[in-house]
């Protein structure tokens, strides 16, 4: 007699893969066919540089470091996920269902994009904003932290004023402001610090894109992923699904 062998989440992740595969054989999901060489030319286009982020500088246009954040493809991708939220949720091998499994591969690639363009961004504000107080970097290791203090701050002389609570621990904070009183850094010119506050507010809004994106993916787990999400929940199954980079595979 064959006992029961239990299945390891890789298993049971490949299950709902191979599920997805078989349903999307022969059929072109969401009405993409005939621009996959597009899109991938496309993306090709797009493909972010990671060396040419690292160089960034003061003088360095903004629009350079990011490629999806604000252009078309970005904003008609969010209008397709606001979309399909407005609706009910799709039944297998229907258009929407595989309307549905185009949007969650493309949310996956989307998120990557979006994270190096984060990193890019973050770069180009560490350099930028260095002489302004140069110790700040090695008090904050979080980069997000960093830029929401950064973002803060500004150009404050007495920081004893900036309320950084919410951000960062008490303990921190006092780090940061003891260290603020005997700063070698020197105020940045109104046109620097504008730049640095404008990169601030795009990893801001790019952050909340990502957030929206890994949600909208979670929220089709179910659906798509039924096995993965069973065992460790939509949440864990979308975070694998975009480590993973897609159902794709």
């Amino acid at each position: 007699m064959e006992l029961f062998q239990p299945q390891s989440l890789t298993d049971q992740y490949l299950a709902d893969l191979d599920d997805l595969d078989e349903s999307d054989e022969g059929e072109a999901p969401g009405g993409q066919a005939g621009e996959g060489g597009d899109t991938m030319e496309e993306d090709e286009d797009k493909e972010f540089d990671e060396d040419e982020a690292g160089g960034a500088d003061a003088g360095k246009d903004l629009a350079q470091l990011t490629r999806l954040y604000g252009s078309e493809k970005l904003e008609k991708h969010l209008a397709g996920m606001r979309s399909s939220l407005a609706g009910p949720d799709p039944l297998p091998n229907t258009p929407e269902y595989h309307s549905d499994y185009a949007l969650v591969c493309a949310s996956n690639d989307m998120m990557g994009e979006l994270e190096n363009e984060t990193v890019a961004l973050t770069k180009y504000i560490r350099d930028t904003y260095a002489p302004r107080f140069p110790e700040l970097e090695a008090l904050i290791q979080n980069p997000l932290d960093y830029v929401r203090t950064v973002h803060r701050i500004g150009n404050e002389a007495d920081i004893t004023a900036v309320d950084l609570g919410g951000i960062l621990p008490s303990a921190t904070i006092m780090v940061v402001t003891v260290t603020a009183t005997t700063t070698s850094g020197k105020p940045l010119s109104e046109g620097v610090l504008e730049k640095v506050m404008k990169a601030c507010s795009s990893v801001f809004e790019i952050e909340d894109h990502r957030t929206s994106i890994l949600e909208f993916v979670e929220t089709r787990m179910n659906i798509l992923a039924p096995n993965l999400s069973v065992i460790v929940g939509p949440k864990v199954a979308a975070l694998m699904m975009a480590m993973a980079g897609g159902g794709g595979g």
